[in-house]
């Protein structure tokens, strides 16, 4: 067997490799670890560098604010001490008389700038001023929005009530007011009911349809009825641009108005020739009884005397029955007139001009 000494090159030569190869692995893991720590001192994350010099800092933000007919347009525009690129998330908040009604936590802000458009019913409680604020990474900017297009005063009006063709009629309008400017939206109205004190005598017909209206509307129609008397009008509003949560958003108002229409005074009597003339000592018999009114009617006649056309007469005889006899003794212009009163005291005249001959 061969042997080898202490002092053999050949044991010398391999643990001297044996040690060489620890200490270059240490130097490399220490070059590593000093590379590593320099680039955390002098760069950043990205690897670029992190020195107050490259820092962006955010000088403000400006929002603007439009009404469109889909809602309220914001424009928002950040501004920082250089030019960037800033993104990121901003928080809207928009109070009005001191609440809150609407806050949204993600707004994108993107590139410096960022559009979003609310809608109304998200927000529109009441007019008047809407507080917008936006914050953005610790910059704010604050707004004053006027809001005036809520619909929120309702006035009914009754007019030409009368009678055509023997059917009472009345105009319905109705004007709803409170807004200063056209809606941005439809919103509605309608006539709820029409409700008799009776109980019974309510007006269903043409009613009940919801009518688009915008800015202050005024609307009219035509409403047939049976029987006169104290009615109580309810009306139906809707913004549908108005927050759920308000009480503009649907409400009803109502009213009680008297409907009655004048009564139409009429008769008849036995004009032979159709001229309106009649011999001395003829007795003529009258009819009121196709005067005109839902109800029942006061009559009174009144019969005067004079001897020429256009002078004034004297009244000779009055009746307060529906039908009238009178007997004409003179030559001369009488006048006859029936006067009829509804029960709510609403009156109408009906006169002629009989010529007595001999």
């Amino acid at each position: 067997m061969q042997q080898y000494s202490a002092l053999d090159p050949h044991t010398s030569s391999s643990s001297s490799g044996n040690l060489k190869l620890p200490i270059i692995i240490g130097i490399i893991i220490a070059a590593i670890v000093i590379i590593a720590i320099v680039s955390i001192i002098f760069l950043g994350d990205d690897g670029s560098k992190s020195s107050n010099e490259d820092e962006v800092i955010i000088k403000g933000i400006t929002i603007n604010s439009q009404e469109t007919p889909d809602g309220l347009k914001l424009t928002a525009f950040i501004s920082a001490d250089k030019p960037s690129k800033i993104s990121g998330q901003a928080k809207i908040t928009i109070t009005q008389s001191g609440s809150t009604v609407y806050t949204n936590n993600n707004w994108d802000i993107e590139d410096n700038t960022a559009t979003i458009t609310i809608p109304y019913n998200q927000f529109v409680v009441d007019n008047g001023d809407y507080n917008i604020n936006v914050e953005f990474k610790g910059a704010s900017d604050e707004i004053t929005h006027s809001i005036d297009f809520v619909l929120k005063n309702v006035s009914i009006t009754i007019s030409d009530n009368i009678i055509v063709d023997e059917q009472p009629q009345f105009n319905l309008k109705i004007e709803v007011s409170g807004a200063n400017s056209a809606l941005p939206g439809d919103s509605e109205i309608r006539i709820a009911s029409i409700e008799h004190e009776d109980g019974i005598h309510s007006i269903t017909s043409g009613i009940g349809t919801w009518i688009p209206v915008e800015g202050n509307p005024e609307y009219e129609q035509i409403i047939n009825y049976d029987v006169s008397g104290n009615y109580t009008i309810t009306i139906d509003i809707k913004n549908n641009e108005v927050k759920d949560s308000s009480s503009y958003a649907s409400y009803s108002a109502d009213d009680k108005k008297l409907i009655n229409a004048a009564p139409d005074s009429k008769f008849t009597w036995e004009d032979e020739d159709g001229d309106n003339t009649v011999s001395t000592g003829e007795e003529v018999d009258f009819d009121g009884g196709i005067s005109i009114d839902d109800g029942d009617l006061v009559y009174h006649w009144t019969i005067t005397y004079s001897t020429e056309p256009d002078e004034p007469g004297a009244i000779v005889h009055t009746d307060e029955d529906e039908q009238m006899t009178y007997t004409f003794s003179n030559i001369g212009y009488y006048g006859i007139s029936l006067t009829v009163k509804d029960a709510h005291d609403e009156v109408d005249t009906h006169s002629i001009i009989i010529e007595v001959q001999i």
